[in-house]
């Protein structure tokens, strides 16, 4: 997530300079955002580890995921706004590209802020909080929801559209 994160920050740069990003690129952008980010990563977290953990930590587990959760609410509601901008951005309308990257902006800042939370607060409470064979059921979930989604077979496109546009946004030994 991280490497797509980066991607998108130096989209965000590469607009606020000014410079045209091509609408295959936003394209691609965007179909991670809702395909690998929302519905491969998130879904298994706001389906299967959420509800654990509201029920293994009805206290503290609980505000964490609601946490989450509204952050979640917020970038989708950010990223929902973003195709309809896409025309404008392509077309080189001043205004337009900046809301465009205004919104790319803040939905980042939103996934930074709920990496850091989810390596910070939510992996550490689940280590100590679910016993093992909760954590191997939450593991074969995971298995289940990418096999449904397709999101397994759809691991390796993900990779290689970011590194596609990690070439063009981002110094390519942040990914190394």
């Amino acid at each position: 997530m991280g490497d797509l994160l980066r991607v998108l920050k130096g989209m965000t740069r590469t607009m606020d300079r000014g410079e045209r990003v091509p609408r295959m690129d936003l394209e691609v952008a965007l179909d991670l955002i809702e395909n690998f980010a929302e519905k491969c990563h998130h879904t298994k977290e706001d389906k299967v580890v959420f509800p654990v953990l509201v029920t293994t930590s009805p206290t503290q587990g609980a505000f964490l995921a609601m946490r989450l959760d509204e952050g979640r609410r917020a970038g989708r509601r950010l990223v929902g706004a973003l195709p309809a901008l896409v025309d404008g951005v392509v077309a080189g309308e001043p205004s337009v590209r900046s809301q465009f990257t205004r919104l790319l902006g803040s939905y980042v800042t939103i996934l930074e802020d709920q990496l850091r939370q989810e390596d910070g607060e939510l992996l550490p409470m689940m280590d100590e909080v679910l016993p093992s064979r909760i954590t191997e059921a939450v593991s074969a979930e995971f298995s289940r929801i990418e096999r449904d989604l397709s999101c397994a077979a759809g691991h390796a496109r993900y990779e290689t559209a970011i590194h596609d546009l990690a070439d063009k946004y981002s110094h390519p030994s942040l990914f190394a």
